[in-house]
C-alpha cells in the first residue's frame, strides 16, 4: 500500500515538475527512479522496518537505495559488468538481500 502512494506522489512530482511532457514520460522516469533508487533501499532497509516509522523508512529509502547504487555500481563497473546489466542485476540484488531478511526474521526459519 504504502509503496503505491509512494509511486503516485513520485509520478505527480514528476508530472508538475514537467507539466510540457506527457504523463506516460512522466510514468517512465518515475519508474526508472523508483526501480533504480527506492526500491533497492527499501529492501536493503527490511532489517529496520521495525525501528522507523513509515515517513522515516520512506526517506531513508531513498539515500540508501541510491549510496548502494553508487558503492556496488563503481565496483561491478571496475570489475567490467557494463551499465546495462547493471540497472537489472543491481535492484535484483538488492531484493534478494531483502527476502533473505524477510526470511530469516521468520520465527520458523530462525536459528
Amino acid at each position: 500500500m504504502e509503496l503505491g502512494i509512494m509511486f503516485i506522489l513520485l509520478v505527480l512530482i514528476i508530472k508538475i515538475a514537467f507539466f510540457k511532457e506527457s504523463i506516460v514520460t512522466a510514468l517512465r522516469l518515475a519508474l526508472a527512479l523508483f526501480w533504480l533508487g527506492f526500491i533497492p533501499g527499501y529492501a536493503l532497509l527490511l532489517y529496520w522496518k521495525h525501528h522507523l516509522g513509515n515517513i522515516e523508512y520512506m526517506i531513508m529509502s531513498w539515500p540508501v537505495g541510491l549510496a548502494y547504487w553508487g558503492i556496488f555500481g563503481y565496483m561491478l563497473g571496475y570489475v567490467g559488468v557494463v551499465f546495462a546489466v547493471q540497472i537489472i542485476l543491481l535492484p535484483i540484488i538488492a531484493l534478494a538481500i531483502g527476502l533473505y531478511v524477510i526470511y530469516r526474521e521468520n520465527p520458523k526459519h530462525s536459528s
